[in-house]
């Protein structure tokens, strides 16, 4: 019920003293249970309509250098960043209801939960403890969208204002070389993240369709090229 994604959980203390696997709420249509782990997707690498979570994983520490390293970063400086997760959760959530689009979307849902909801999403990305099933859960968040009708639009935007909250506090907090690290760091994780919420939204409505995959996936490119010839 986010329109971010989604982990809540404890956090332990003293800090990393065990993995972090929190829980989060699904919300799952019909036909999507099971698959947690694989979703469908259009890929130009060429590999069809599968693209499971540890593919994007994968793809990402082939070409945009995503590794241990890169949570390291974040870790070592966990006191200052974690320290800024009730000022961005507030933030967050103030221009969401804010807006009348978004707070309709809103409308019903507890924000004290959402707050917490956000606040454990956060933490747990600037700990640099992430387990496998925190990616796992990621996926399953663009279920929960499709579910409660969040278009990736707001996702993505929503994700943007994270990114831009992370990078002024950083900048004001550190010097040029470590907030550059971390911003990119920052950066890194969350695009994995949205990557993962992409997929598992589009999942759902291949799901939905009944259509085989590979029918889903030469009807789209029939219709992309058929735009692009339109456009040309």
């Amino acid at each position: 019920e986010s329109l971010v994604p989604i982990a809540a959980g404890k956090h332990p203390k003293p800090f990393r003293t065990r993995k972090l696997s929190p829980p989060a709420p699904m919300i799952l249509p019909a036909g999507a249970g099971g698959k947690v782990g694989r979703c469908q997707a259009f890929s130009f690498l060429g590999g069809g309509m599968e693209l499971g979570v540890n593919e994007v994983l994968e793809v990402y520490k082939q070409l945009a250098g995503f590794n241990e390293d890169t949570l390291k970063v974040l870790s070592a400086k966990y006191p200052v960043l974690s320290s800024w997760a009730d000022e961005l959760v507030n933030s967050f959530y103030d221009t969401l209801y804010s807006w009348e689009k978004t707070r309709a979307l809103l409308e019903g849902k507890d924000r004290k939960r959402l707050e917490r909801t956000l606040r454990d999403w956060y933490l747990t990305i600037v700990s640099g403890d992430i387990s496998d099933d925190f990616w796992k859960r990621q996926w399953r968040v663009g279920l929960v969208h499709v579910a409660n009708g969040v278009s990736n639009l707001y996702f993505i935007s929503m994700m943007d204002f994270i990114r831009a909250f992370f990078t002024d506090k950083v900048k004001a907090s550190f010097d040029k070389d470590e907030a550059v690290e971390l911003i990119k760091a920052f950066n890194t994780i969350t695009s994995v993240i949205v990557s993962l919420v992409v997929e598992g939204y589009v999942d759902a409505f291949v799901n939905l369709s009944g259509m085989d995959e590979s029918l889903v996936h030469r009807l789209a490119q029939l219709g992309a090229q058929e735009m692009i010839d339109k456009d040309g």
